[in-house]
């Protein structure tokens, strides 16, 4: 991933290198990387450097325990959106969901899954092979998400061509590396865990949750479900399980939202827009990140959807810093 990514990814492994009482590796004659500055775009190939340069001073050990240094991190908006999926496997899926949506040069496919147990592998696209530093990081740095998800006893295992699995990451702990192992075992991994984080009570009556919708003009059940769909955008919402949610059967969901002139897929649609709205006018997101927290597939649909609703881009509502009724 690049830009925001990359920067994120850079002050995590900083941060993770502290932890651990690692000293950041000098780089060539230019010496170690300048600590990253509080901006939200970091180029690629710095990240690239240092996790080349992690590797070869310090093993593997620090990049496959990257991720146990995200709980504690400082706030981060994409970081909560992960973090606040139901389970690990949505967990991973909005991971991967995110891969698209910045269309990252690497990403994570799905090889085989079962009930909290997924068989991964880390490829390019097109020529762009992932190098051994980058396929640890993203290995450590999932496993580190769902230990701070809530998951429990949270494994990592990387496969050799051979087929053989094993064990390198237990409990947040690093169990060492088998007995001939090479840099290039390093693309295709197994993550393990034998519980789902617990459920979360859904923020459905927040008024903090609300953003910008006016709440004089919504029924209380529409407000309770824009919220719902405002505290966790990117959850993929059906009526049933919002009808579930609330208490209610789904055709009497169907028939208060109606009374406010909306269907679900109105609601979702207009409480994503206004999350957006309010990333757009209150934060320093990049726009690139704006779209995924506020729960749209791509880029491209943000810009659509936004400009349709507002008559202006993304970039324009942001250089405004405007509030419209939507």
């Amino acid at each position: 991933m690049q830009d925001y990514s990359s920067a994120a990814l850079v002050a995590l492994i900083r941060r993770a290198l502290d932890q651990q009482g690692l000293g950041v590796p000098e780089i060539g004659e230019r010496g170690s990387l300048p600590l990253p500055k509080r901006t939200p775009h970091a180029r690629l190939s710095e990240k690239r450097r240092l996790l080349d340069a992690v590797l070869a001073t310090h093993g593997p050990e620090p990049l496959l325990l990257v991720g146990q240094s995200i709980r504690g991190a400082p706030f981060d908006p994409v970081a909560h959106m992960l973090l606040r999926a139901p389970t690990g496997a949505d967990l991973i899926a909005r991971w991967m969901r995110l891969e698209r949506y910045q269309h990252s040069h690497h990403r994570i496919i799905v090889e085989q899954a079962s009930e909290r147990c997924l068989d991964l592998r880390h490829v390019g696209r097109g020529d762009a092979v992932p190098a051994a530093a980058e396929s640890l990081l993203v290995a450590g740095v999932l496993t580190g998400l769902l230990c701070a998800q809530g998951c429990e006893d949270v494994s990592l295992h990387l496969a050799s061509d051979g087929g053989h699995l094993a064990l390198v990451v237990q409990h947040g702990r690093f169990m060492g590396l088998p007995q001939g192992w090479e840099q290039e075992d390093t693309d295709r991994w197994r993550l393990v865990w034998s519980a789902d984080p617990p459920l979360r009570a859904p923020a459905v009556e927040s008024g903090e949750e609300l953003g910008l919708i006016e709440r004089s003009r919504l029924g209380p059940t529409a407000r309770r479900v824009l919220a719902r769909v405002a505290a966790d955008p990117p959850h993929r919402f059906t009526l049933a399980g919002l009808a579930t949610e609330l208490r209610c059967s789904p055709r009497t969901l169907q028939r208060r939202l109606g009374e406010d002139g909306l269907s679900l897929t109105e609601a979702v649609a207009l409480a994503r827009l206004r999350e957006a709205a309010r990333l757009l006018a209150g934060s320093d997101l990049p726009l690139t990140q704006v779209g995924f927290v506020a729960g749209y597939s791509d880029a491209a649909h943000f810009a659509r959807a936004f400009k349709a609703a507002t008559a202006m881009r993304p970039s324009e509502y942001r250089a405004a810093r405007v509030q419209v009724a939507l």
